[in-house]
């Protein structure tokens, strides 16, 4: 039995849940203090899983800058979050095109 499992998510589907991220995020900052803790830690969570998957992404493609990437999901992990998906394909193109010298 082959147990051998890959997890494919589209683009759009990440895009849809950083949407999501964001607003989970912008209701921290308008709900009341009575609601704040669930609030934050549905987008804790959130931003875990979302962090997971680009993490896994950018783990298994041949992306261009692979090091900086990764080394940006620790440091600036908010930020990487976000810019990621919208050029994700420029940065496949461009690993295939300038490979690493490793």
């Amino acid at each position: 039995m082959n147990s051998n499992s890959n997890i494919t998510i589209n683009l759009t589907t990440i895009k849809i849940l950083i949407i999501i991220y964001l607003i989970l995020l912008s209701l921290i900052f308008i709900v009341s203090s009575d609601m704040l803790v669930p609030v934050v830690f549905a987008s804790g969570g959130f931003g875990i899983v979302l962090w997971i998957i680009i993490f896994a992404d950018i783990v298994n493609n041949k992306i261009y800058n692979k090091v900086f990437w990764i080394m940006s999901m620790f440091i600036l992990s908010t930020l990487a979050i976000v810019v990621y998906p919208f050029i994700r394909e420029r940065l496949i193109s461009m690993g295939e095109k300038y490979p690493s010298r490793s």
